[in-house]
């Protein structure tokens, strides 16, 4: 492997690793620092299971020489499903209601809640995935001596404006009726 192949591959894996903190909350406002909020939720779910307060996940392989694989790890049941897009407080008051009783499926604000949690992970993840990609675009085009060349970003090649994260769970943040 070639010495840029290489810094590049470091580079991809640091910010693969690199951990992003942003509340997603209701109207973009939160300044506070995002904690492992789960995806899934933590003292009903994960704990059918759990063993040992462990559970098993899929967890990506990569390497700068191969295709992608998938490895099963055992992880702790808290950091499993777990992602920092919501602040500490935002996260208890928001889903306080699936958290603190048991879930009822006939219930709307407990569907809705538990839906809207999965919805702000996928966001999450999303705009990380977009933004390490631009970051990782961009250093290898630094490391191939492109910058003759302009440096377009992946929004502006599919011809998509940026949007403020309210706008892509906004529809979520109606009540549940």
């Amino acid at each position: 492997m070639r010495k840029n192949q290489k810094e590049l591959f470091g580079f991809m894996m640091t910010r693969l690793k690199k951990r992003w903190d942003l509340c997603l909350c209701p109207g973009d406002s939160c300044e506070e620092k995002a904690i492992n909020a789960h995806s899934i939720q933590n003292r009903r779910t994960l704990d059918l299971l759990s063993v040992n307060g462990h559970i098993i996940m899929p967890k990506p392989k990569l390497t700068a020489t191969a295709l992608p694989t998938f490895i099963f790890k055992s992880l702790s049941q808290n950091k499993a499903t777990s992602f920092t897009g919501l602040c500490k407080n935002h996260d208890t008051e928001l889903f306080k209601p699936i958290d603190t009783n048991q879930l009822d499926i006939n219930d709307p604000e407990h569907l809705f809640l538990v839906a809207y949690r999965s919805v702000l992970r996928e966001a999450f993840v999303s705009m990380k995935s977009a933004i390490d990609t631009q970051l990782t675009y961009q250093k290898g085009a630094a490391i191939l001596n492109l910058a003759s060349y302009p440096v377009i970003g992946i929004l502006s090649c599919l011809n998509i404006k940026p949007i403020r994260c309210s706008q892509l769970i906004e529809p979520f943040h109606l009540q549940p009726v």
